[in-house]
């Protein structure tokens, strides 16, 4: 179930116009999935990155680069996730 205060949160997140990206791991976060619906913002799901469950779709998902190529794709500053 989406807990309101969280949910109040990603509704003022997809109201924005500026594009953003939701990562979205594991069934809790994906449970925000209804309240995402600007088209200007990138949505990527997949099982949580845990020990437990990261075999499930974590792994190979390449959802690093496809958020830096969509903040680049949007002239936005790409994140060092070396860091």
């Amino acid at each position: 179930p989406i807990d309101s205060e969280h949910s109040a949160i990603f509704q003022i997140l997809n109201e924005q116009n500026q594009p953003i990206v939701f990562l979205l791991w594991g069934n809790h976060a994906k449970s925000f999935l209804p309240i995402l619906n600007n088209p200007n913002h990138l949505i990527l799901q997949s099982a949580h990155p845990s020990p437990f469950s990261a075999h499930s779709g974590f792994f190979g998902c390449k959802h690093f680069s496809k958020c830096n190529e969509f903040l680049s794709n949007h002239n936005l500053q790409p994140i060092d996730w070396k860091i």
